[in-house]
């Protein structure tokens, strides 16, 4: 009489198997929590001349401020997104005419439902050197992006000089080209004098 054996499962694949099923349900899961995570909007973004309380002199001061809206898509309450990432871009217009293009990111660990700002800080020299009489840069872009995923922009997210696509469209193109000669100058508030100022409002940052 033929015998017939059961096939075999080696405990090595057994051991795959169940980490293929654990991994594609901890996918599943953070998908989930992404898609069921509070709504990220923007709400303002100002710009101003601000002194340390260390001293020194005038630094230039945009302030991204957001709105975390608590969701309930899914049947699921949710009043946390994160990680959310902010990224300003700026152009500075100089004394003989031509610009100077600055960008620096923050991206916070997590944001509860209410209001939250980020901050970010052009050191006294630009304004002195370039005789600036305002703060407000000559244009802006603010990007954000929550969870991995770049938020859509609407007009909010830009100066009123970037609200034809053609002009947005060359000021992201002139940023990429340009600003890496100035990379580190725009700095985000945790690596500024003004670090441990507006606790109360300051999420806290990753860094990196």
């Amino acid at each position: 009489m033929q015998d017939f054996h059961a096939p075999r499962i080696h405990l090595s694949s057994l051991v795959a198997i169940l980490l293929a099923l654990v991994g594609g349900a901890w996918v599943a899961r953070a998908q989930s929590d992404i898609e069921a995570g509070a709504r990220v909007e923007l709400r303002s973004v100002k710009f101003a001349q601000v002194r340390a309380a260390s001293g020194g002199g005038t630094w230039t001061e945009g302030v991204v401020e957001l709105g975390v809206i608590a969701s309930s898509e899914g049947g699921t309450y949710a009043r946390w997104a994160g990680p959310v990432r902010v990224a300003l871009q700026i152009a500075i217009r100089k004394r003989s005419g031509e610009f100077d293009f600055y960008r620096a990111t923050a991206e916070a660990v997590a944001l509860e439902a209410g209001r939250a700002s980020f901050r970010f800080y052009l050191p006294p020299e630009i304004a002195r050197r370039e005789q600036l009489t305002s703060a407000e840069p000559h244009s802006w872009l603010v990007e954000i992006t929550v969870a991995g995923q770049p938020q859509s922009a609407g007009p909010a997210h830009a100066s009123p000089l970037l609200a034809s696509p053609d002009a947005l469209r060359s000021f992201k193109d002139r940023v990429a080209r340009q600003a890496t000669l100035n990379d580190g100058v725009l700095v985000p508030q945790q690596d500024s004098p003004f670090a441990d100022a507006y606790a109360g409002e300051t999420p806290t940052f990753v860094h990196r």
